[in-house]
């Protein structure tokens, strides 16, 4: 699982960055248009993971993830076929849809692969694990972008094409919902009246509306500054970088908060350090933004995940992941269709920086909605000794 991840990282950073770029300067592609297709990809394949997640509880993981990385490698590859719009937002669907079959899964699969009182760390360890693609993909991509955008294509398309073999050899079979399956009904049903769990997701929005502004916006602040394209590689190794040193120390440095106050942290460090890469005309300065940025990055998504394990029932894992990426659904496809277009109304009034002023109140506003959430919880757990009627040990949100 720790290899796949690294993997797709590398398939996936190798290209699509790159992806938006080509779209902009070589296709001549306004910035909203290119912001509307990384949004399409992204909404199309997050917004689908509720009912993938669901299949997958009930079909089993292994099946799931080895046709969605069949599915995924066959639309990167088709990125260097089309230079249409039409073609392009074919690819785009293509790839997100799978995207969508394997995301929540391989979350699940890494679940139920690791005993509960180790995954916070094992997660963190995968985060860190998976920098290692994004660096390999920066050297890679900076070969084969000096080739063409399809030869990248090609290649991060196999990658997906050889993970899907390399899942289907050596990933046990893993399912959740042996005897009897439950009704898809009551499945939804069961994440639907979690309301801790769906408030967390609308909290979790804003953060990947943050995360996203890394596929386009923060790399054309980095060219901007720089005046040269490869500033997109320095983005992705210092990033690379920052999480394969400081995951590890960070995570065990946030034990001493509870995952409530890990995410309050986690999204004040990016929100300023947004504000700080946007607003500044020094590459010195960016990198210190960016540095804020990244560590906020690594503080939440830990914290996220060890909040929707604990929450997730064991026969319902992936279909609580599933429903969890409905805020990078919506989070992240507004953070990229939409950031596009905020960075073209900001130069038409005379306010270049205006995308960056709304990510930082993106920002204020999950923090303050994550405070709320830690309140509500901790009434619940006032009321009652355990969260899940006895049969589980409350979490600790301080």
């Amino acid at each position: 699982m720790f290899v796949s991840s690294m993997l797709m990282n590398c398939g996936f950073y190798a290209l699509i960055p790159y992806l938006a770029v080509h779209l902009k300067e070589d296709l001549l592609w306004t910035a909203t248009l290119v912001g509307l297709l990384l949004g399409v990809r992204q909404m199309s394949q997050q917004g689908l993971m509720f009912l993938t997640g669901v299949l997958a509880d009930r079909v089993g993981y292994r099946f799931m993830i080895v046709v969605g990385m069949f599915v995924r490698g066959i639309g990167f590859s088709l990125f260097g076929v089309f230079d249409s719009p039409p073609g392009m937002f074919f690819a785009a669907i293509i790839a997100a849809l799978g995207g969508a079959m394997f995301e929540p899964t391989k979350d699940a699969a890494l679940t139920v692969l690791t005993p509960p009182e180790m995954r916070s760390r094992v997660f963190a360890i995968k985060k860190t694990v998976t920098q290692g693609g994004i660096l390999l993909a920066a050297v890679v991509s900076a070969f084969l972008m000096s080739l063409s955008i399809q030869a990248l294509a090609f290649f991060s398309g196999g990658i997906f094409l050889f993970l899907a073999l390399l899942t289907f050899l050596r990933l046990p079979t893993i399912q959740v919902q042996d005897d009897k399956k439950l009704p898809f009904r009551q499945m939804w049903k069961t994440v639907l009246r979690d309301r801790h769990f769906l408030a967390l997701i609308v909290i979790v929005t804003g953060y990947w509306f943050l995360f996203m502004q890394i596929f386009m916006t923060i790399p054309m602040q980095a060219i901007a500054i720089t005046g040269n394209d490869k500033a997109i590689s320095l983005v992705n190794s210092v990033l690379a970088v920052v999480i394969l040193l400081g995951q590890y120390p960070i995570n065990r440095l946030m034990t001493r908060f509870s995952v409530v106050m890990q995410v309050f942290i986690g999204l004040a460090s990016m929100g300023a350090g947004v504000l700080v890469l946007g607003t500044t005309h020094s590459l010195t300065v960016f990198l210190i933004g960016f540095l804020f940025f990244a560590s906020g990055s690594m503080v939440v998504e830990p914290a996220n995940y060890e909040i929707t394990t604990k929450l997730a029932k064991k026969e319902l894992t992936a279909t609580y992941f599933g429903f969890s990426y409905l805020a990078m659904a919506f989070g992240g496809g507004f953070g990229q269709s939409g950031s596009g277009w905020l960075l073209e109304v900001g130069e038409r009034i005379g306010s270049p920086t205006l995308l960056w002023w709304i990510s930082a109140g993106v920002a204020m506003l999950s923090m303050v909605g994550i405070v709320l959430l830690g309140r509500a919880m901790r009434r619940k757990e006032a009321r009652e000794q355990t969260m899940f009627g006895g049969q589980e040990k409350p979490l600790p949100l301080g």
